[in-house]
């Protein structure tokens, strides 16, 4: 135990809970130490948490395969946080990893768009601002997972690609999703 300071964030990560790990939807080909990931979380509880976040999807172009990864701000050595940085909890990523990335946020990209030309009153008339809001939370914690996934698979498969801005949680709204 230690002392904790004044106006310190006290951090507790949902996806490792011993009673969520239970209730894991992706039985298949995981183990309890897989977590519950930020989708369930997401889908069974309503919310998008912190980091570090943990994230497991099914490869639709390598038979389901499930890619699983940690993402969470990378400690100096003195303890303070920097970039976003992935690690990865299973194999390492291939190429057939890195174009199921890629198609995802293709994919992500495109309902962007299509929500940023849609009239948001109509949108929200179909739910409540709040539910549109966590929505779009979910949806933008998606992006910059996948942003980073595809810059530390191409990092880790040695393609060399200009670093670019991979997004963080503090700008992950600012699409105009969220407006909180």
């Amino acid at each position: 135990t230690r002392d904790i300071d004044a106006g310190e964030e006290i951090v507790h990560s949902y996806n490792m809970n011993p009673k969520l790990l239970a209730r894991n939807q992706y039985g298949r080909g995981t183990t309890p130490d897989d977590g519950s990931g930020t989708t369930n979380i997401f889908c069974n509880y309503g919310f998008v948490e912190s980091m570090p976040q943990r994230w497991i999807f099914e490869n639709s172009l390598v038979d389901d395969k499930l890619v699983i990864f940690d993402l969470d701000y990378a400690k100096s050595d003195t303890g303070q946080e920097g970039e976003l940085e992935v690690r990865w909890r299973d194999d390492k990523p291939n190429q057939d990893t890195l174009l199921f990335f890629r198609e995802e946020l293709e994919r992500l990209d495109h309902v962007s768009a299509d929500l940023a030309a849609d009239d948001s009153q109509r949108v929200l008339s179909l739910m409540s601002k709040h539910e549109y809001n966590v929505a779009s939370r979910y949806h933008e914690a998606l992006v910059v997972a996948f942003r980073n996934a595809i810059f530390a698979t191409e990092q880790e498969l040695a393609i060399q690609t200009p670093k670019r801005d991979l997004g963080s949680e503090e700008d992950a709204c600012d699409g105009g999703f969220c407006d909180w």
